[in-house]
């Protein structure tokens, strides 16, 4: 009977937790944005109607949670009148947990690669410096380094609610 409690109690929190997640991954728009759900609590943030211009690889927002890496463009982001840490990703994937991306040409000519391990609150930049991150991201288990169009990603999850990273009809979580 003891038994029969705890496993009924345990299968209860496991599914709450699949349903948080499968709560962040439900909608592509928040009030006059576009989102493309990451690992929560991040996600990448555009103005909707946006997607008629993907050329503008600069429209995606993907804000720092814990403070990041403060001098991402050369300056304090966070010093300006509460503006976050944050990166403008073109290009991007999450593997294991991890969310990572990399711009050929960032802000200010700077080529700007990212990882961001939520479990360990690690949020790291790296501007002009392509072979530290993918050592980094080799050291956090990612051989592989698959990048995806943020658009392509985007409109993907606009139509079906699935992401690469991101598909409960195969059993596929960020986590």
């Amino acid at each position: 009977m003891y038994k029969t409690k705890i496993l009924t109690i345990l299968l209860l929190f496991l599914l709450s937790c699949k349903s948080e997640t499968t709560s962040f991954f439900a909608n592509y728009r928040e009030k006059d944005l576009y989102r493309l759900p990451l690992v929560p609590p991040y996600q990448a943030t555009n103005l909707a109607g946006f997607d008629d211009r993907p050329s503008d690889s600069y429209a995606w927002e993907l804000r720092f949670i814990y403070g990041g890496d403060k001098d991402v463009y050369g300056f304090n982001d966070s010093s300006i009148a509460g503006y976050p840490a944050m990166v403008h990703p073109t290009q991007l994937n999450v593997a294991n947990g991890i969310i990572y991306g990399y711009n050929e040409k960032g802000e200010f000519d700077s080529e700007i690669g990212f990882v961001i391990v939520p479990e360990e609150r690690i949020e790291e930049v790296f501007k002009n410096d392509r072979t530290g991150w993918e050592s980094f991201l080799k050291r956090k288990g990612i051989e592989n380094i698959k990048l995806i169009e943020g658009w392509q990603a985007f409109k993907q999850f606009k139509a079906t609610r699935t992401l690469p990273w991101y598909n409960p009809q195969k059993n596929i979580y960020p986590e």
